[in-house]
């Protein structure tokens, strides 16, 4: 079964993501199975912690506030 908290199409990309209250979260099954069902172009893990880390291709565990500035310099701009 898929699961997310959010699923967002971002600039034409489709990201997922988890929210989790851990101090150290890691990949979850639900997560690399959202990553697979829907083919996502990224995934976050959001939590209250410090650090940015990955946890698996294209997937990588964020807090809060550095989510929006991530997003920002995820978009992908076509060459003309």
């Amino acid at each position: 079964m898929t699961e997310l908290d959010l699923l967002v199409r971002w600039h034409g990309q489709l990201i997922g993501f988890e929210m989790k209250y851990a101090n150290a979260p890691a990949m979850t099954r639900s997560l690399h199975t959202a990553m697979q069902d829907l083919k996502l172009d990224r995934a976050y893990i959001v939590y209250p912690g410090r650090r940015v880390y990955p946890v698996a291709p294209g997937a990588e565990v964020i807090p809060l506030p550095e989510l929006r500035p991530r997003l920002v310099r995820s978009v992908r701009i076509p060459r003309t």
